[in-house]
């Protein structure tokens, strides 16, 4: 895709307006699930985390590793998400974001059977889909 073609596009998605029915459905809905889908991490994911970890052999540190894991990784890719929803639909990088978090939680629930590491890796994948 050409630079003018990209400009086009993006100059074409500026003009909606923001107060179509639609487009403010979407808004909405979008900010909804980003919403719910952090709240769900905070409120049932975090406090179960440490009883996860311990019961997998994991100390204090390693929990404490893994709760900033998800912080750091969200963090780091903020820019390369925000920068991504520029340049492509937004449906497209929510349906990348969401498909991938949705593997990082079976990377997450595979942990007992194939060790404590995966946990560390399946909340910091988590992070960068939440970004």
């Amino acid at each position: 895709m050409t630079t003018e073609a990209l400009d086009a596009r993006l100059l074409e998605r500026d003009r909606a307006d923001p107060f179509d029915a639609r487009v403010l459905r979407t808004n909405l809905f979008c900010v909804w699930s980003i919403s719910f889908l952090s709240a769900i991490d905070g409120t049932v994911a975090v406090p179960s985390l440490w009883r996860y970890i311990e019961s997998l052999g994991g100390s204090e540190e390693y929990y404490g590793l893994c709760v900033s894991a998800f912080a750091v990784a969200r963090v780091a890719f903020m820019g390369v998400f925000g920068l991504w929803v520029d340049r492509r639909p937004f449906r497209e990088v929510f349906a990348v974001s969401l498909a991938v978090g949705v593997l990082a939680s079976v990377v997450y629930a595979l942990a007992p059977t194939l060790g404590l590491p995966l946990v560390l890796a399946g909340r910091f994948i988590l992070g960068a889909t939440s970004a």
